[in-house]
């Protein structure tokens, strides 16, 4: 059991009556490592996700801010226990709006810069040689980015980094085609 993680749309309740993102939610297409890649800025010195920023020149600040941003449900959860304490809560859910006003309408900026993302990744040789050792490799590094271009399993479990990147950028990209304006990540 361990923690997972899911891209998520603002206009979900509507696109439940789509046959094809019944489909998309059938089957998870992000893997577990990809949840603990997005999560290790925290955890080592030289998070990956900096590191490929900082290889490839891009901000990858939107990665952060997705990560940041809370569903009604999952806001309204996570204060409720401060109901009696009206002044905190008031703060509290002030701090999630605010949050949530950074991701709102991101999608497109999304799109393009993970397009971007990925294209520059692409052109990358080997690039697991790239990264700064960390003292603590539980993505192992050298399978998970490695043969960036392909993808290297069936389902979510096995995937490298290159298939959870092209799986969250197609997830955008119904999304966008569907009227979605925000996408953000959810964990679970």
């Amino acid at each position: 059991m361990g923690l997972d993680i899911s891209a998520q749309l603002d206009n979900q309740e509507e696109l439940y009556e789509n046959e094809e993102f019944l489909d998309i939610l059938s089957e998870p297409k992000l893997s577990r490592t990809f949840c603990n890649f997005i999560h290790r800025q925290g955890v080592v010195e030289h998070s990956e996700l900096n590191q490929l920023g900082e290889l490839i020149k891009i901000d990858i600040q939107f990665f952060y801010d997705m990560s940041e941003y809370a569903s009604e449900d999952e806001m309204y959860e996570s204060i409720e226990h401060l109901k009696d304490e009206p002044e905190e809560y008031e703060e509290r859910k002030q701090n999630y709006l605010d949050l949530n006003k950074k991701v709102e309408n991101n999608i497109f900026e999304v799109q393009e810069k993970l397009k971007q993302f990925i294209e520059k990744l692409s052109e990358i040789e080997n690039l697991p040689s790239k990264l700064k050792e960390t003292d603590f490799d539980t993505l192992d590094n050298a399978f998970y980015f490695s043969e960036f271009n392909k993808n290297l399993s069936e389902g979510y479990i096995g995937n490298n980094f290159g298939h959870d990147l092209r799986n969250l950028l197609d997830f955008i990209e119904f999304g966008i085609k569907n009227n979605s304006k925000t996408v953000y990540f959810e964990f679970g």
